[in-house]
């Protein structure tokens, strides 16, 4: 009697053997659309098994609307095996709609070694945050090799910070931080309750030889509680909402001096808290959300906490 054996339809290998990923499998017409989930805070990388023959894997990004054909991949008689890398929280759509055995990646070793999540891929562009002795295996083509020199060390953004807040909304204008810390944690009631804008400047140096080519150049804001907005040099860089707090800030810097001006902001609770804990002295904002809080309610950790950090990897065209 033969004995039916059930096929999973999804599996996954992750670095670190307790991080999780849920997915949702869906068939439209021809096309398999796989919806990958990060359910840890922390990156996952992780090689995802779908039951997919024949077909070519492509990453939807639904936040960006952004396609993404360069991806890493192997096949078998069962399984397509891509290699997967997730911020925390975040989420792919792994969509399977083309058919054929077009030319692709299938490895990437670094020093002898494969890897996975130490790179990201876009057109023919591939970006590094090691150095070392690269090799890229393709399916139906020679293996490239190149070599990425030294790549500079992380530059952390530490000691002062000039934060000013709105005083018309009771804080006490610009307030100086000796290292970063949630707003919740300043003795100032008035930044301690704050709710609204907090604007943080820094200036720090970047030396001409890091302005090349080869590099590009990332300000990574660690935690920061809820949103915010970056500047450096008068322009404006991006808008952050969820972690990982990650910008390209390549192109915006100058040899030498710059200047950093980060605008985050919180929500209400705080300011909240603070009016009731004033027994009515002042009330700044009005809400019909009043009743969820008490004078004891724990506060809402707000603003940069960071690390803030200045990134660099190294960037090469892989077709040259």
């Amino acid at each position: 009697m033969l004995k039916e054996v059930a096929i999973s339809d999804f599996e996954y290998i992750a670095e670190n053997k307790s991080d999780s990923l849920d997915f949702i499998h869906r068939e439209i017409g021809s096309t398999d659309s796989y919806f990958v989930s990060n359910q840890e805070s922390h990156r996952v990388n992780t090689t995802c098994k779908f039951r997919v023959k024949g077909k070519i894997p492509e990453f939807w990004d639904a936040e960006t609307g952004k396609i993404n054909k360069s991806v890493v991949f192997e096949k078998d008689k069962l399984f397509t095996s891509v290699q997967v890398s997730l911020e925390s929280k975040s989420s792919v759509f792994v969509v399977f709609n083309k058919t054929g055995d077009r030319n692709h990646i299938k490895k990437i070793v670094l020093n002898g070694t494969p890897v996975n999540g130490y790179y990201s891929l876009n057109g023919n562009n591939i970006e590094v945050c090691k150095s070392g002795k690269y090799r890229i295996e393709y399916s139906n083509e020679r293996p490239k090799e190149f070599e990425m020199t030294a790549i500079p060390d992380l530059l952390e953004l530490n000691g002062q910070w000039i934060v000013t807040f709105d005083k018309n909304w009771g804080s006490p204008g610009e307030v100086f931080f000796d290292t970063l810390v949630s707003w919740t944690e300043r003795a100032e009631e008035g930044v301690k309750y704050h709710s609204g804008k907090g604007i943080c400047e820094k200036q720090f140096v970047i030396d001409s030889s890091l302005l090349r080519a080869n590099l590009k150049i990332y300000l990574n804001l660690g935690e920061i509680n809820t949103n915010a907005r970056g500047y450096i040099n008068g322009k404006k860089v991006g808008t952050l909402l969820k972690d990982p707090y990650r910008i390209v800030i390549s192109g915006y810097l100058y040899p030498d001096k710059n200047k950093l001006l980060i605008e985050g902001a919180n929500t209400w609770p705080n300011r909240i808290m603070g009016d009731l804990n004033s027994n009515g002295v002042k009330n700044y904002p009005w809400s019909n959300s009043t009743s969820h809080y008490n004078k004891d309610s724990k506060l809402i950790k707000s603003g940069l906490i960071g690390p803030v950090l200045v990134q660099f990897l190294g960037t090469l065209d892989i077709n040259n």
